[in-house]
């Protein structure tokens, strides 16, 4: 039997449908509040939406202490400790923003460009899921997988008292750092119309990673791509 989520949260987390694609994308949190309120307490519980072979997700967990990515299923959490990375593979515990959804099949799409940037990528997602028929004025979610030419990443490890929050004081305030010819495997969410909900203010597109070397889940700063790399769109 397919896994189906038990909305324990229904009032925080709000459904989004992609007309051509038979999936919803859930969210709970907003880049927003937490940019321009300071907001880093919990906006949903992990556990509520566990389980299932079919559920793919991402965001950071509450407090910004750290990031986390749910592939099929499966959960890797990412924080910093003692200036080094650790993991856990647990549900357990809040996050300030998190979205997710369920996909039984994807389609594969052989990357065609060369992506130098995260706008290059964000341009051939949207192409490409037009291409396969999916409304790209509804959020979807994505996947890649394979070499990377590079990977630019940051783990989130924001101080207590801090109440001023910027894109570039998320990146540098845990550990960052830029990858070379790294294999990975990578979850995104596409929506033209929540930018500073879980997309950020200046893109369509938010991505977790999770880099051979590394084995930990990481916000994705910016990447490069080739035909070593493969996107995967919701079939199903």
């Amino acid at each position: 039997m397919r896994f189906c989520l038990l909305f324990l949260i229904v009032g925080l987390l709000q459904p989004v449908m992609a007309q051509n694609w038979n999936g919803k994308v859930y969210y709970a949190g907003a880049l927003r509040k937490t940019m321009q309120e300071g907001f880093t307490g919990v906006a949903a519980q992990l556990d509520s939406v566990s389980g299932g072979e079919d559920l793919f997700g991402l965001g950071a967990v509450d407090g910004l202490k750290g990031e986390f990515i749910v592939m099929a299923g499966e959960i890797t959490r990412s924080y910093v400790a003692n200036g080094s990375i650790r993991t856990d593979p647990s549900y357990a515990g809040g996050v300030t923003l998190l979205v997710y959804t369920t996909v039984r099949e994807w389609k594969a799409v052989p990357l065609t460009d060369s992506i130098e940037t995260l706008d290059d990528l964000e341009s051939f997602v949207e192409r490409s899921a037009s291409g396969m028929g999916i409304d790209t004025t509804k959020p979807f979610p994505f996947l890649l997988e394979g070499r990377f030419e590079s990977v630019n990443w940051h783990i989130i490890d924001w101080p207590e008292n801090d109440p001023v929050h910027t894109h570039e004081k998320h990146k540098s305030s845990g550990l960052n750092g830029a990858l070379n010819n790294e294999a990975a495997r990578m979850l995104g969410f596409y929506s033209k119309h929540h930018k500073g909900i879980f997309t950020h203010h200046t893109r369509f597109i938010h991505i977790h990673g999770l880099p051979e070397s590394l084995k930990a889940a990481v916000h994705v700063d910016d990447l490069e791509a080739d035909g070593r790399v493969i996107l995967f769109l919701p079939a199903q």
